[in-house]
């Protein structure tokens, strides 16, 4: 007997909401207005004001947002608009060293500098009052 791979109908539609309140999330938090709708039809979720697409993705409320290089984060308005988390996300790239090598010798010091900044970046993101 084969086992049904595919989510029923109500998980998908459950699934494809959540999205959606997710994307309307980050829309907000990157400045456009809270009655932000997203097209459907689109494959990208959210256009930011300066047009470029963001794929928001499911996930415990985690964000993809560390894909993004540094050069987009500095010249991205987007996260320029974002009350100060485009300089976090920066400082959080940042921690980490030119050379993979050297991160591995001393990946405690890496790691502890960067859990510190995580938490400023989370507690900055859960003092955001969103409206979705």
């Amino acid at each position: 007997m084969k086992k049904r791979k595919a989510m029923s109908s109500e998980k998908a539609r459950k699934v494809r909401a959540d999205g959606h309140l997710d994307a309307q999330e980050f829309a907000s938090l990157i400045g456009l207005k809270s009655d932000y709708k997203n097209d459907p039809k689109a494959k990208k979720d959210v256009i930011d004001l300066s047009g470029d697409a963001h794929s928001v993705k499911s996930g415990e409320k985690r964000w993809q947002i560390f894909l993004y290089g540094k050069n987009r984060i500095e010249t991205d308005d987007a996260f320029q608009s974002m009350d100060g988390i485009g300089q976090l996300l920066l400082e959080c790239l940042s921690v980490y060293p030119d050379k993979f090598e050297d991160y591995i010798k001393n990946k405690k010091l890496y790691k502890e500098k960067l859990r510190i900044l995580m938490r400023e970046l989370k507690d900055k993101e859960n003092s955001k009052k969103v409206q979705i």
